[in-house]
């Protein structure tokens, strides 16, 4: 069975949409079995504010928006109208295959990394 992650703002029209302009192929009929429709449009009024989180404890810190191709519970808390942040602050080895290790058997990350992060969230956490 086909499924795909969407984009924020995006829903199912826009996917066959997409696939008509891509391969020419007319859907006439299709189901859609779930739609957990995200925030219509990222909301970064706390971005400058983890960034300088992050700046504090890393003066090197790239600190980049993006969009994951996963899903949390966040799209929930979005249809109540509030705002979550995947904030993720944890300096990983240039060696350490990342994506490949998450949620795999052996998943981990550095204690530093995880130690590194715990620090930032506090620091966000104590300026609310």
């Amino acid at each position: 069975m086909p499924c795909c992650r969407l984009l924020p703002g995006s829903g199912p029209e826009e996917v066959l949409e997409e696939i008509r302009s891509v391969t020419g192929v007319e859907i006439d009929e299709y189901e859609v079995l779930q739609h957990d429709p995200g925030a219509a449009q990222p909301d970064l009024g706390l971005f400058d504010e983890l960034a300088a989180t992050l700046k504090e404890l890393d003066p090197d810190a790239r600190v980049v928006p993006m969009v994951l191709p996963a899903v949390t519970d966040g799209r929930f808390f979005s249809e109540l109208g509030i705002q979550t942040y995947g904030f993720l602050p944890m300096p990983l080895p240039a060696d350490l295959p990342f994506m490949q290790l998450v949620h795999a058997e052996d998943e981990r990350i550095p204690v530093d990394a995880v130690e590194f992060g715990a620090e930032a969230i506090a620091r966000v956490l104590r300026r609310f």
